[in-house]
C-alpha cells in the first residue's frame, strides 16, 4: 500500500479519476449526475494514515459528502481546496490543522462557516484566500490582529465589515488585500450617498501610506469599482432642454 510504502509522505494532491473511477462517498453525499454504478471505487479515507504530510491539495476532486478523516493532518501547513463541489465541510473542520499557514479554498459551493472559527490559527496563519463560496460569513475584522497574516483575498464571498474599522496596528504583516462588496469600502461596494465617498478614500489613503503595494494584484481601479447604488437619492435627472 502507498502509505507504507511512502511513510514520511509531505506533500499530496487530490485531483481528478479516470474514466469509469469514483472516490468512496462521505457522510450525507450528494446525488451525482450520472449513474455509478459498476464503477471502480477507490476509498479515500486511506490518505488519513499520512500524518507527516505539510502541503495537502484538493482540485477538482471527485468526492461528495462529509469526510471528517480528511481533516485532521496535525503537521499541514498548506490546505487547498478548490472546485470541489460536491465535498461538504466547514470552517470548524480546519481545527484539525493545528498549524496551518496557508489556506486556499475557490470555489467550493458546500463550504460553510464563520471566519471567526479561523482564530484558533491566529499564531500561525499567513495567507488566507477564500473566492467565490457563497456560504462563507462574518466580518473581515475578526482577523485584524493576525499578527503573521500578509494576504487577505475574500473575493465574492458573503464577508462583511467596514474598511473604515481598519486601525494603525490592525493587520500589521499584510501587504496584499481584497474584500467582497458586502465590505463596506470593499470591492464594488454601492454608496447611498456621495457624500460618504471621502471618509472611505482617507482610509484607503492611510493604508496605502503604510503598505504602497498594498492593492497592487488588482491595481487599486479594479480593487474598489465602486459605484453609487442605484436607489441613491443623489442621482439626479440631466435636464435635455439646457443641452
Amino acid at each position: 500500500a502507498m502509505s507504507t510504502a511512502l511513510p514520511n509522505l509531505e506533500q499530496l494532491m487530490i485531483s481528478k479519476l479516470g474514466s469509469g473511477h469514483v472516490y468512496s462517498d462521505g457522510d450525507d453525499p450528494e446525488e451525482w449526475d450520472i449513474d455509478h454504478i459498476n464503477y471502480i471505487i477507490h476509498d479515500i479515507n486511506i490518505i488519513s494514515r499520512f500524518r507527516k504530510l505539510r502541503i495537502l491539495d484538493f482540485c477538482k476532486a471527485p468526492l461528495t459528502g462529509r469526510y471528517p478523516v480528511l481533516f485532521n493532518f496535525p503537521l499541514l501547513q498548506e490546505l487547498s481546496i478548490t472546485c470541489c463541489q460536491n465535498l461538504k465541510f466547514d470552517l470548524d473542520m480546519l481545527r484539525g490543522f493545528p498549524l496551518l499557514e496557508d489556506l486556499y479554498c475557490n470555489d467550493n459551493q458546500h463550504l460553510t462557516g464563520n471566519i471567526s472559527s479561523l482564530r484558533v490559527f491566529k499564531g500561525t496563519l499567513k495567507s488566507l484566500d477564500i473566492r467565490r463560496c457563497l456560504s462563507v460569513r462574518g466580518n473581515f475584522m475578526e482577523l485584524a490582529d493576525f499578527p503573521r497574516l500578509k494576504i487577505l483575498f475574500l473575493d465574492d464571498t458573503p464577508v462583511a465589515g467596514d474598511i473604515r474599522n481598519i486601525r494603525a496596528n490592525d493587520f500589521p504583516a499584510l501587504q496584499s488585500l481584497y474584500l467582497p462588496k458586502n465590505v463596506r469600502g470593499g470591492s464594488e461596494y454601492k454608496f447611498q450617498q456621495i457624500s460618504e465617498v471621502p471618509s472611505f478614500m482617507q482610509t484607503i489613503h492611510l493604508l496605502l501610506q503604510r503598505t504602497p503595494t498594498l492593492f497592487s494584484k488588482y491595481c487599486l481601479s479594479p480593487a474598489f469599482d465602486w459605484t453609487l447604488s442605484e436607489d441613491s437619492p443623489d442621482w439626479y435627472e440631466e435636464d435635455e432642454s439646457k443641452i
